[in-house]
């Protein structure tokens, strides 16, 4: 039963399924949270945590494309264009993706569309089955349009005076002069807009992924079973997995560290190595090898930490050439494409 606050002793963060099943939701106040749910423990929150989680589920994404980005608001951006047809089109890769950021116990909401903002705006609009996926401008236009104007992060700050006018959504935002909102609104609200719409280009700083893999994760509470331990390892798999393919590189020897207790009760870290007989650069590869291993280990302390290394690496036996073409293809590709 955990639930993580902010800054402002708010629960900033959606809670643990325990924790909520009590009836903690993101936006309480430490006060309302401990009076429903009195068992539930509230927790500060950890900004370095959170991002070092964000930077992991970048790598892991990597498996999917070259172009991965970072962005405000707990967001990663991928540029999927030139991937679409080699994962069988937009709604096989959704599924992926959605199962890799699963397979890293993350809670996310996925959208997709021609624009980076437009993508983001659709990930972010509510209902219980809104539809998140867009292929075309034209759609996505008409589904943009629809859209609260709050949803924009950048009408915030003016909202009371755009509800006041009449402007509720994102079509009526549009349709207001450009010369008086830009007067009565900051320079940033039309550039948002008009990247949303594919009106404007849209820039980001693609992830770098470094030169070798080392990835570590501390954890809340001991894990004494090494069923446990895999469901962590499976995370740091799927982080390797992206960084190897990233890297166009496959890996010989991995190395799983799990850390044991510190202080008076301290013991050396367990080290488990895996030689592999071929190369390998999928994570699920991976996580089966991990999972031989720990099964035959016997835990002779709990472990607070899982630490995977990637010591070992080649050149992929047989690095794909079509998984990241150039952006672009033939009217008889996009056809394709729109049909899948």
């Amino acid at each position: 039963f955990s639930a993580c606050l902010g800054g402002s002793e708010m629960c900033k963060r959606d809670s643990t399924p325990a924790a909520r099943q009590a009836g903690v939701r993101a936006g309480m106040r430490r006060g309302g949270a401990a009076a429903i749910a009195p068992e539930v423990e509230l927790l500060a929150r950890d900004p370095v945590a959170e991002a070092d989680t964000l930077q992991g589920a970048a790598l892991a994404l990597l498996q999917y494309t070259p172009e991965v980005a970072l962005a405000d608001a707990d967001t990663v951006l991928l540029n999927v264009g030139a991937s679409l047809l080699f994962f069988r089109g937009p709604r096989a890769l959704h599924r992926r993706v959605a199962a890799t950021l699963a397979a890293l116990d993350l809670r996310v909401s996925l959208g997709m569309a021609p624009t980076a903002a437009g993508a983001w705006l659709l990930a972010h609009r509510g209902g219980r089955r809104p539809p998140r996926r867009v292929l075309t401008p034209r759609t996505l236009a008409r589904r943009l349009d629809a859209l609260p104007v709050a949803l924009l992060p950048q009408a915030r700050p003016r909202l009371d005076w755009l509800n006041d006018i009449g402007c509720h959504t994102l079509a009526d935002l549009r349709a207001l002069p450009r010369a008086g909102l830009q007067r009565r609104s900051a320079p940033d609200l039309l550039q948002a807009l008009d990247a949303a719409y594919g009106q404007s280009p849209e820039l980001h700083r693609w992830i770098e992924p470094p030169p070798r893999f080392e990835r570590r994760i501390e954890l809340m509470e001991y894990l004494e079973h090494t069923d446990a331990v895999l469901a962590v390892a499976r995370r740091l798999a799927e982080q390797l997995g992206g960084w190897l393919t990233a890297r166009q590189l496959a890996v010989r020897r991995v190395l799983l560290r799990l850390d044991h207790e510190r202080g008076r009760h301290a013991r050396p870290p367990t080290e488990l190595e895996l030689a592999l007989a071929q190369p390998v650069w999928q994570a699920p590869q991976i996580l089966n090898l991990l999972r031989e291993k720990l099964g035959r280990l016997t835990l002779e302390a709990p472990v607070i930490a899982v630490t995977l290394l990637a010591p070992d690496t080649t050149e992929q036996p047989a690095a794909s050439t079509t998984l990241f073409p150039e952006p672009g293809g033939t009217a008889a590709d996009h056809a394709r494409l729109l049909d899948l």
